[in-house]
């Protein structure tokens, strides 16, 4: 038995009256989605269930308890949600970008040629109603998607050449935008983009000691006025990807033992409603 699992919903791999097959299971129904592959993708979007099988991506309409193929060229599929939509990649030799809101009305194109370097580097971010993805030609290029206006932009060219193995990182931070570019007189540098617009209001937080890494145990111990505090703990690899998200109250410590490897060096965001911070972890 295969299982997924979200929030009140489950979808598994399992024999129902000698037949094996894929099953939504919610607090109302359970959902025969016929054997399509393995799951491996699985979000909601609105009243829409989007998961993927084998290249196939569809989408079951909670509402209409209709099964529909949104994508059929969804290979080594990565999705990324954001609020009422999502965007995928579709997996031809041009590397399609595509926004759906899990209709086939409402999917639709965005960039049709992402070039050969996309998945080789950060895949592509989101800030509020700004997509954010890398494409390349002659050059390895960062460019901006508004779904608000459905306009997109060039912001900048990260490489000059997309044949170099250089994989650009890129993360939000305090809204900027922080990234990775390298320049032919000094290599590789930081940079940071500072207008962000965005239709979702992101609240400026203050800076606290909220916790702190203990590298012989592999954890993470809390500060004492902190123990009580429901806590968000989200992780990212070097190159800004977010590997995981936690959400803790009343603990005194955080394990890290299913996060890290060792040599690995990763970073930690702890929040706390209105403070944060910062943790490198190196084990």
């Amino acid at each position: 038995m295969t299982l997924l699992q979200m929030k009140n919903v489950i979808v598994l791999y399992a024999q129902k009256d000698s037949k094996y097959s894929n099953f939504l299971v919610t607090q109302n129904e359970i959902k025969d989605l016929t054997y399509r592959g393995n799951i491996d993708k699985f979000i909601k979007v609105g009243k829409n269930y989007v998961f993927n099988t084998s290249k196939d991506l569809n989408s079951y309409d909670s509402i209409t308890k209709q099964i529909t193929t949104l994508s059929n060229a969804a290979k080594n599929l990565e999705l990324l949600k954001v609020n009422d939509k999502f965007y995928f990649s579709q997996d031809q030799s041009s590397k399609e970008l595509w926004e759906s809101d899990g209709t086939i009305l409402g999917t639709k194109v965005i960039e049709a040629n992402l070039g050969t370097s996309f998945f080789k580097t950060f895949n592509f971010n989101s800030f509020g109603s700004l997509l954010h993805y890398t494409k390349s030609g002659t050059e390895v290029e960062l460019w901006e998607y508004n779904s608000t206006t459905k306009n997109q932009r060039k912001l900048t060219s990260l490489f000059k050449s997309s044949s170099v193995g250089f994989k650009p990182s890129l993360i939000y931070f305090k809204n900027k935008m922080y990234f990775a570019k390298n320049t032919s007189t000094s290599g590789n540098e930081l940079w940071v983009y500072t207008d962000l617009i965005s239709d979702t209001k992101q609240e400026v937080i203050s800076e606290a000691q909220i916790a702190r890494f203990d590298c012989t145990n592999n954890v993470i111990e809390v500060e004492e006025e902190y123990r009580n505090a429901n806590l968000i703990f989200q992780f990212y690899d070097l190159s800004g990807k977010n590997i995981a998200t936690i959400s803790k109250k009343g603990i005194s410590y955080l394990s890290l033992d299913k996060i890290t490897t060792r040599g690995q060096i990763i970073f930690c965001q702890v929040t706390d409603d209105k403070v944060y911070q910062s943790l490198k972890i190196v084990y």
